[in-house]
């Protein structure tokens, strides 16, 4: 579990952008492991061999 604090004005104020940005952040981890990482159109996380193995959620104040 992670809890980064950023500065939503460097992405434009875009959750949905953010939440990508954490994805790949994700799946770039799972690949340093050889293991393949996907997101799911439609669904939020990401998925390994269509089984969900990451969760994104986000709190904004």
């Amino acid at each position: 579990m992670i809890y980064p604090i950023i500065d939503l004005k460097a992405l434009k104020k875009d959750i949905t952008r953010y939440i990508k940005f954490l994805e790949n952040a994700v799946i770039a981890g799972l690949k340093s492991f050889d293991i393949i990482g996907e997101t799911l159109e439609g669904r939020h996380g990401v998925w390994v061999d269509k089984k969900k193995i990451a969760f994104i959620g986000v709190a904004v104040k």
